[in-house]
């Protein structure tokens, strides 16, 4: 097996294809309800990223993929295919390099923390 797609086999949606892909003939309640569904599988899943990450990569069309329902978010996603770079969730360096607020933010309070772990020791 393909150890990029490892993920796959640990997701907690194994065995579900009804909640994350649904049929053509749906209506806009049972999408919701549906969509809605999937993700609360996704929210437990310990492979969330990957599956979001893998969905990007791939330009997945359809489906609920690490809680996300691809048709409906459209856009850019961030480097990390966690976020979506709307205008509000995207940072702008001084040098014009753009990253997404969401991502940096958090790595931001994981670098503060390292710091402060350090003076503590």
């Amino acid at each position: 097996m393909n150890a990029s797609l490892d993920w796959q086999e640990r997701a907690a949606c194994t065995g579900r294809d009804d909640l994350f892909f649904g049929p053509d003939d749906e209506t806009r309640r049972e999408r919701n309800l549906r969509v809605k569904q999937a993700a609360a599988i996704c929210a437990g899943c310990p492979v969330w990223r990957p599956c979001r990450r893998y969905s990007v990569a791939t330009r997945q069309a359809f489906g609920v993929w690490g809680g996300r329902d691809v048709e409906r978010a459209g856009g850019l996603m961030c480097r990390n295919g966690l976020h979506l770079m709307t205008a509000a969730n995207t940072w702008t360096g001084p040098s014009g390099m753009t990253r997404c607020r969401e991502c940096r933010n958090a790595s931001d309070r994981r670098r503060r923390q390292r710091q402060e772990e350090g003076k503590a020791a």
